[in-house]
């Protein structure tokens, strides 16, 4: 077994909104983008944007072309 195509990347943010409040975003999994699906759809279903979808996968350079068998990172945001 390939133990590199199981690996999940962890990536996180954190955003100061103020001394005493703290958001942080940490990645949660990762979607393995499926034939039929759109960024949009993939953002519905995990409660986020494509607007965040596309800042957080770099990879995506035009909401309109994703392609099956890629995959995003997801991520989760914590206050």
């Amino acid at each position: 077994m390939d133990s590199k195509k199981h690996n999940i990347p962890v990536f996180w943010n954190i955003e100061e909104f103020s001394e005493d409040v703290y958001t942080l975003e940490v990645s949660i999994g990762r979607y393995n983008i499926k034939e039929g699906d759109t960024l949009s759809e993939i953002a519905q279903q995990f409660n986020t944007t494509i607007e965040k979808l596309m800042m957080q996968n770099k990879n995506i350079k035009d909401p309109d072309v994703i392609y099956a068998g890629d995959y995003l990172v997801i991520f989760s945001v914590f206050e």
